[in-house]
């Protein structure tokens, strides 16, 4: 009995080993998405300095946003930069709302003065960009740094040069 298991086991890995074949475990979704962040261009969330809810809520939506480009792009990289992208310029637009908030800022940023006089602007548009991503199931975060970016006076697509004070 213990011999024919023995037989049953070890017979056929050694006829796979033998015939070129291998025995690897494929990764599941989640091992691949990790693996993916790992080598990411921005590298794993553990270091990027992360602040306010986005240091509970980033991991679960960099996860959607991994497994979004595996299921709709077939793993590409740049579909996987450019969620890792946007969520960082959304934080960094959260960031510059509550800098502008706090009253830290340039008077002569007319953005920046607006957002501080007039703190509902910056929530509005908050509430707009995450119903807009929310709408569309909370998967691909691509549009949300645009969008958040926009609402500071940001320009995430790099079209405006920026503009230099006078000396």
């Amino acid at each position: 009995m213990m011999l024919r298991r023995f037989l049953l086991t070890v017979v056929p890995l050694a006829i796979a080993f033998l015939a070129g074949c291998s025995v690897s475990k494929t990764p599941t979704e989640q091992e691949r998405i990790k693996q993916m962040q790992a080598s990411a261009f921005l590298g794993s969330t553990e270091r990027w300095n992360l602040s306010g809810e986005w240091r509970t809520s980033m991991g679960e939506m960099r996860d959607r946003a991994y497994r979004f480009c595996i299921t709709r792009h077939s793993e590409d990289r740049t579909c996987a930069d450019r969620q890792d992208f946007s969520l960082h310029a959304a934080m960094n637009a959260d960031a510059t709302a509550d800098t502008a908030k706090s009253g830290k800022i340039d008077k002569e940023d007319a953005i920046a003065f607006s957002l501080h006089l007039e703190t509902k602007l910056y929530e509005d548009a908050r509430k707009y960009c995450f119903s807009v991503y929310e709408d569309a199931g909370s998967e691909d975060a691509r549009a949300l740094g645009p969008c958040l970016s926009n609402a500071t006076g940001s320009d995430f697509f790099g079209i405006r040069g920026v503009p230099s004070k006078p000396r």
